[in-house]
């Protein structure tokens, strides 16, 4: 008759017990960090008239797009972007062009703050147009 053992996990119990304990203080920070890092890697940004889109961390894309080039601006949010007031938002260009940015926050403000601007270019050039 064979008999075969094995080292019982109450031998490492200690061990076991300790990396349950240490895991929730040590893992969560990383993702923080993460998830930190994630949340600042996308910049919109609206100077004048010139919007400028900004992506990635160690990598940068950078787009320049004329406010007055931008024919459609669209928000879209879910309940959870209404409730913590953040959404996605498309800008739809003249020809072919859409640039697209997820999770931005505040995207009615910056809609209605480019609405603005264009609103104010429009009347500048009806007064030229009147004179």
């Amino acid at each position: 008759m064979t008999y075969v053992t094995h080292a019982s996990v109450f031998k490492y119990g200690g061990n076991i017990f300790l990396c349950l304990l240490l895991f929730p203080l040590i893992v969560p920070p990383f993702f923080i960090i993460y998830y930190v890092i994630a949340a600042h890697k996308d910049t919109v940004r609206l100077e004048g008239d010139t919007v400028y889109l900004e992506s990635g961390v160690f990598s940068k894309k950078q787009d320049e797009i004329s406010l007055l080039g931008i024919r459609a601006i669209e928000v879209s949010q879910s309940l959870n972007g209404r409730i913590w007031n953040y959404g996605d938002i498309r800008f739809a260009g003249v020809g072919h062009f859409q640039a697209y940015f997820h999770d931005v926050k505040h995207p009615q403000e910056l809609k209605n703050a480019m609405a603005a601007y264009r609103v104010k270019k429009e009347d500048i050039k009806a007064e030229v147009l009147d004179l």
